[in-house]
């Protein structure tokens, strides 16, 4: 027979597979959750997130992909947790940074350079 009829995508025959584990799997799906939004806030705020913002997030984000990845959830459910997620990433990134600075003016009441003059 073909070797691919015997072995799965692994090259290792289906009923050989070791299932990982939901733990393990909620635990990477959290940390690469945290590590792009935090990557993508701090990107685009130009100032760091604090490590500790980070790292106490991967915990709180992993409680709930656990208890959902016991079973195949539907489209809404996936997108609905996804949505929740990174919108309490954002604020907890957002708070752990502190105030933004003003922006600057080039004189009180005159907009700043970068932007153009009216003709």
């Amino acid at each position: 027979m073909p070797r691919h009829r015997l072995c799965g995508p692994l090259g290792v025959a289906p009923h050989h597979r070791v299932p990982v584990p939901r733990a393990l799997r909620a635990a990477v799906f959290a940390a690469v959750c945290v590590l792009l939004a935090g990557l993508g806030h701090a990107l685009m705020s130009r100032a760091a997130v604090p490590w500790w913002v980070s790292a106490a997030a991967v915990p709180v984000t992993g409680a709930p992909d656990r208890c959902l990845a016991g079973r195949e959830r539907g489209t809404l459910t996936v997108i609905a947790a996804t949505v929740a997620a990174q919108t309490a990433l954002h604020v907890a990134f957002t708070l752990a940074q502190g105030p933004s600075p003003p922006c600057s003016t080039t004189r009180p009441g005159r907009p700043a350079a970068r932007w153009p003059r009216p003709v």
